[in-house]
């Protein structure tokens, strides 16, 4: 499959979203991933390129495109997967992904301290009380944490399957949707490794490594991190190991839990193996909502507005996998 390869003047106005240790993202607007999601252009810092495995980098472009039709459809809908490389000066400098869906964007905070942000799972993480008083995140109940779990465990276990590992599977790179049945999303996939290759040196989260030395981006660190992520939404804690707290929703749970930490990786459960007990849970998990006081407030659930462009405004589709997303179509579209 050929590579989409897009220069960086061809991307629009760019307009800065975030920064990062590795690059910063900017809006793409002359950009479609798929001819419907709008586009993110992530362009890595000029320390970071020395690093770059530009060949695994185009690896990972191309392969949506290698995979049966569902596969492929299903990743570009739950990842925000590289769809195209970006070069300016005639070299590599970052990459086009899909725009995070703005049903996983939010309202924390209250009064003047509002801010629009990403739905990501550290908000999860903190104590129910703290969320409700100061407007750091949703309530979630008992039972939506499970439903949560199950399908990341399924989203970690067909990754697995494909060759995907995730490596630095941590709250900072993960992001989740509200109501009863709650999805889970990933960003920064260009840190994931497919088929034992990385497009940058793996790095980890700081209180989210696998044990010392043990090798990174494995299905065993994986499975850890996935135990650890399990123990924490129960605990409502960035750093606690203690299980307790899991152990009052299942005792299964619990159990899955203590072996998801052993030192050994060939002896933690993998992702796959927590779905039965996980659906098993649900069934009795509690579904009683955390009550507020009068500080309390409500999350919003808001979404990036559409561009407001006129007529001769024009995008480029991008084609991230065969035949849903097939190759790059150089010519511009009109906007409709």
């Amino acid at each position: 499959m050929t590579v989409p390869r897009l220069r960086k003047d061809e991307l629009g106005p760019l307009a800065e979203l975030s920064q990062g240790g590795q690059g910063t993202v900017w809006k793409a607007p002359n950009v479609r991933v798929n001819r419907v999601w709008p586009a993110v252009f992530k362009e890595y810092h000029p320390h970071v390129l020395p690093d770059l495995d530009v060949t695994a980098l185009e690896t990972m472009v191309a392969f949506l495109g290698s995979l049966p039709e569902a596969d492929g459809k299903w990743i570009a809908d739950r990842l925000a997967w590289p769809a195209g490389l970006v070069t300016d000066a005639g070299k590599v400098c970052g990459f086009v992904m899909r725009e995070v869906p703005s049903e996983l964007h939010m309202v924390i905070g209250k009064g003047a301290h509002r801010q629009w942000k990403l739905q990501g799972v550290q908000f999860l993480l903190n104590p129910d009380s703290v969320n409700l008083l100061h407007g750091t995140g949703p309530a979630f109940t008992d039972r939506q944490r499970v439903r949560f779990l199950i399908d990341l465990a399924y989203t970690l276990a067909r990754l697995h399957t494909l060759g995907v590992v995730v490596g630095d599977l941590s709250p900072q790179n993960l992001l989740f949707s509200q109501g009863p049945e709650p999805t889970c999303f990933f960003i920064d996939c260009d840190a994931m490794r497919i088929h034992g290759r990385s497009a940058l040196p793996q790095a980890e989260t700081p209180d989210w490594q696998a044990p010392p030395g043990e090798p990174r981006a494995t299905t065993g660190s994986d499975s850890y991190k996935f135990a650890l992520l399990a123990i924490r939404l129960f605990a409502r804690t960035l750093t606690d190991t203690d299980s307790t707290a899991i152990g009052t929703v299942s005792g299964q749970l619990w159990w899955l839990a203590q072996r998801g930490l052993l030192p050994q990786p060939s002896q933690r459960p993998s992702p796959g193996e927590w779905i039965g007990p996980l659906l098993e849970a649900a069934q009795t998990a509690s579904t009683v909502t955390p009550v507020p006081d009068q500080h309390a407030w409500t999350t919003s659930v808001v979404g990036a507005r559409a561009p407001t462009a006129g007529s001769d405004c024009l995008t480029m589709a991008l084609f991230m996998s065969t035949p849903i997303i097939g190759s790059l179509i150089g010519a511009l579209l009109p906007w409709l």
